[in-house]
Parts: C-alpha cells; sequence; structure tokens
C-alpha cells in the first residue's frame, strides 16, 4: 500500500506543475503584447518603439535634445537640455495612454497598445 500512497503523491506534484505551467502559459498569452512608445516631435511621428526591447534613444531637435530611456517595459526621459527639465523629472510610464511631453523641445512620448481596444474615444 505505501507503493500506491507514493506514486499517488508524485502524480499528484506532476498534476499540480502541469497546471501552474499551463496557467502561465495562458496568463502570458492574455497579457498580448507590452505596447509601443510613440515619439512625436512638433506633432510630427519620429520613431515608434517597442516596450519589450531595452534601449535608449536621443531624440533631437532643432531645438536641444532628449535622452528617452525604454528598459524593464517602461518608457522614461533620463536626460535632457532644456532649461526647465520637467520632462526628466516626469515618472516613468508604462501603461497606454501615459505620456512625457518636453514643452521646449516639443517632444511628446506616447504609451499606445498594439491592440485593437474594444473602446471608443468617449470610454478613453
Amino acid at each position: 500500500m505505501g507503493f500506491v500512497k507514493k506514486n499517488i503523491t508524485w502524480i499528484l506534484i506532476g498534476l499540480i506543475l502541469l497546471i501552474a505551467l499551463v496557467l502561465f502559459g495562458v496568463s502570458r498569452f492574455l497579457a498580448g503584447d507590452a505596447g509601443q512608445v510613440i515619439v512625436l516631435v512638433d506633432g510630427r511621428e519620429q520613431g515608434i518603439y517597442s516596450l519589450r526591447e531595452d534601449r535608449e534613444i536621443k531624440i533631437e531637435t532643432d531645438r536641444g535634445f532628449n535622452l528617452l530611456v525604454i528598459e524593464d517595459g517602461q518608457a522614461y526621459v533620463a536626460e535632457a537640455d532644456c532649461a526647465n527639465q520637467v520632462c526628466v523629472h516626469t515618472q516613468p510610464v508604462s501603461s497606454a495612454g501615459g505620456q512625457i511631453i518636453c514643452l521646449p523641445h516639443k517632444v511628446v512620448i506616447r504609451l499606445e497598445t498594439t491592440e485593437k481596444s474594444e473602446t471608443d474615444a468617449v470610454t478613453n
């Protein structure tokens, strides 16, 4: 009888691990794309970057520069040569709708999801 109990224990442990792996896979699938960072300079799109790829982007304008850092699924301005430094002191953004603005350089950094939304402009 001890042999049967040991086998049942191992079967239950294996089953629990299998369920955990399946749930992890489903949660990753449902999470979808992390989103994208859209950089606008003077109202014109300068670049689109994935939040999944860590990188540094130097945004140069005729008014100065901003150093955009994307890491660990969030984006922030690490450095800028504008006088007020509001963009540098803005908290990192990591979800759709978040944005960082540098008025002196006319730079807008906006996060959007790449998935189609079920909501419209009124509910956003």
